[in-house]
């Protein structure tokens, strides 16, 4: 991960095949899943822990953003 980031072709051998697991990710990208599934999950760890499920601010810092 630190040397390449996320290549789909070096996915962890406990995986399947990189193709397969492209074959899924690719549509769910694009019907929204994904986004999907990290909404659902963030309002349930929020509730979990006694807050509102939508953040009402948010903090970015310099180092997280790339310069336009």
């Amino acid at each position: 991960m630190l040397r390449t980031g996320c290549a789909w072709r070096l996915v962890p051998h406990d995986f399947p095949k990189w193709r397969t697991v492209y074959g899924y990710f690719q549509p769910w990208h694009e019907d929204g899943t994904w986004k999907k599934l990290n909404r659902i999950f963030r309002e349930k760890v929020r509730l979990k822990a006694g807050r509102n499920t939508h953040p009402s601010a948010g903090c970015l810092d310099s180092q997280s953003l790339k310069r336009a």
